[in-house]
């Protein structure tokens, strides 16, 4: 078994982000902006438990490098005008909306793109999705070569499956997109790929008998069941050793936080 160590990765970005950050605001002191400081505003329409875990994670993380980042819940009818006033404020320098929401998705579309460091609006003018850089962060990370290589998408959500598809296929990779009417397929066919991403939310979708020998397996999804959060892979995936695989806990998560706000500070340095 070889573990594509999220939390690893992450690290090493965040000491780096850390250091990034003092420079940044050391430049705006002298400039005669003491005290001014990143700014990441964390939207959600619903308060939610499993979303509020990873938006823990965030704060713990903009704390760790020294950014400021304020989650606000607001009602589903005021998502629209609350990223409106976002983004005309020049003291926050980017924003995301947390997911779920049960808004249209559509009001993601609205968020200024400069500010949009989730990568979530569809223009895709300024950053990519945070989770798609991070996968590919993540095998780059770990010297896994995707050129000549099967590639497998499970999904085809706004989070994981459409970003990353788009993304490899402008690099010319060889990608087969699997969306949930293919689930019955899988069986049969997963096993012809050599790269399986799977971003569903569906618990235990993705089981050991469906993965070729040495395949290289990122698991994207998180699920909820009668454990907990879980991902898209089944608990037999994690008994074998001849895979290289994302750990159940440390995956992809830390490294979609750490690209998260690395684009907070492209955009902080952006917008001056």
């Amino acid at each position: 078994m070889k573990w594509l160590d999220g939390a690893e990765l992450a690290g090493y970005m965040q000491e780096e982000q850390a250091v990034e950050v003092r420079r940044l605001k050391g430049a705006w002191a002298e400039r005669g902006e003491k005290g001014k400081v990143p700014k990441l505003l964390i939207l959600q329409d619903h308060a939610n438990a499993i979303s509020e875990i990873y938006v823990k994670k965030k704060q713990t993380y903009a704390a760790e490098i020294g950014v400021e980042a304020e989650y606000k819940v607001v009602a589903p009818e005021e998502l629209a005008a609350e990223i409106k006033r976002a983004n005309e404020d020049d003291a926050i320098h980017g924003m995301i909306v947390q997911l779920p929401i049960l808004t249209d998705y559509a009001v993601l579309d609205t968020i200024e793109p400069e500010k949009d460091v989730d990568g979530l609006n569809e223009s895709g003018e300024i950053f990519q999705s945070a989770t798609a850089e991070a996968i590919n962060f993540l095998l780059a990370g770990y010297d896994v070569e995707l050129a000549g290589k099967k590639i497998a998408i499970i999904g085809y959500g706004r989070l994981v499956g459409k970003p990353l598809s788009e993304m490899w296929r402008k690099m010319g990779y060889d990608i087969t997109v699997f969306r949930s009417k293919d689930a019955e397929r899988l069986p049969e066919v997963l096993p012809e790929f050599d790269v399986v991403v799977s971003g569903t939310g569906v618990a235990g979708l993705v089981k050991s008998e469906m993965l070729k020998k040495g395949a290289v397996v990122v698991d994207a999804g998180t699920a909820t069941d009668k454990n907990g959060v879980s991902g898209d892979f089944a608990d037999d995936v994690l008994e074998r050793d001849d895979l290289t695989l994302t750990k159940k806990s440390g995956g992809v998560g830390p490294v979609t936080v750490a690209t998260l706000f690395a684009h907070l500070l492209q955009a902080a340095r952006r917008q001056g």
